[in-house]
This record gives C-alpha cells, structure tokens and sequence, in this order.
C-alpha cells in the first residue's frame, strides 16, 4: 500500500519518518521502509543507497526548514528578542506540526555537526553579531558560541518534549526556553516582554 500517490522520493521519505519514529534508525531495515512506501526494496535502492543517506536526506531537509525560519527571523526590523522568539516558535512549530520528525532530530548524534546545522549555526551567529553592532547584546558574547548553546538547547528540549510530551508540553518549553535564552537570568520583576 502506497503512503501517498506521487513523488516516490517523497513516499519513501514520509514512509521512513514514520519507521525510523516507530521503531528506531537502527532497528529500521531497508525493506520496512520499502514495505511502508508500498514499493519493492529494490525500487527504493533507486531513489537511496541506502539506510544512512535516507537519513541524511530526512536531517538536511529539517535543517533546510530551520534555516529559513532563522534567515526570515534576519530579515525582520525587531529586536534580537523578538527575532529568538520568531526562531524558538518556527522551530518548535515544526516538530509540533511533524513529531515524527522530533525523535529523528533529537536523536541523531550526528544532526548537529551535519553540512546543514553548520549554515544554520552560520546565519545564527550572523544574527547575534547584528544585535552586538546594534549594542542589543553586550560585545562580550561571542556569536558562535552563543549560537550553539542556543541550537543546543533546542535539541535537548526537543528530546524531553519527544519523549515526554505529555509531562513537558510544547508551548511550556517554548516559554521557558524564549525567557532563558533571550531574557538570560533576569529578575522575576523585570521579566521578558
């Protein structure tokens, strides 16, 4: 049975999100994924070498989707706080809308050190730079790093939240994770606006 009619690539694709969150990337065989799409293993043997590039074809296409919310975020004219509230929501909002997806991103070892997360982080420390000429982050931080421990927290939340949605809700994590990161460690009066 066909997941979809159409593109094939994309049927194989959606076919091995699906398994890859049922039942693991390494449990995972060529021929679930091929039995889910409803073709032949060696129909998808055309469109995939195999097992890992299926992989890395699902974590570039995440990366793809992350890149544009924060290259959109870039272009805004708001402040560095409104543009990481732009980037924590258009994230979360794509595994909310796709949680398959969370697992695969947050447990692949490799998602941050992908050609993809590395544009990412790029464009993200291109941003904080901006807020440091524009004197709304002191010049101390460094971009990258900051940038990292930015995407990195992200990865670990979506963690939490995929493996327990129920006990950690999204919209809560994206809150405590917009007050941290953009608000820092701020008294409870201040708060973040």
């Amino acid at each position: 049975m066909r997941v979809r009619e159409g593109n094939k690539e994309i049927d194989i694709i959606a076919a091995a999100v699906a398994v890859f969150a049922e039942t693991g990337y390494e449990a995972t065989r060529m021929a679930d994924i091929a039995e889910r799409a409803g073709i032949a293993t060696g129909t998808l043997y055309l469109y995939f070498k195999n097992k890992e590039t299926l992989l890395e074809q699902i974590v570039s296409t995440l990366w793809s989707q992350i890149d544009s919310i924060v290259a959109e975020s870039a272009r805004s004219e708001g402040t560095i706080k409104s543009q990481i509230r732009s980037i924590v929501d258009g994230v979360l909002t794509i595994f909310e809308k796709q949680p398959e997806q969370a697992n695969i991103f947050a447990n692949q070892n490799s998602s941050l050190s992908s050609k993809g997360s590395k544009i990412v982080l790029a464009r993200g420390a291109e941003l904080i730079s901006s807020a440091i000429d524009r004197k709304e982050i002191r010049a101390s931080v460094d971009p990258l790093l900051y940038t990292h421990f930015f995407f990195g927290s992200i990865r670990s939340l979506v963690i939490l939240w995929a493996n327990e949605p129920e006990k950690q809700p999204l919209q809560k994590i994206k809150e405590h994770l917009y007050c941290f990161i953009a608000g820092g460690l701020e008294s409870a009066e201040r708060g973040i606006q």
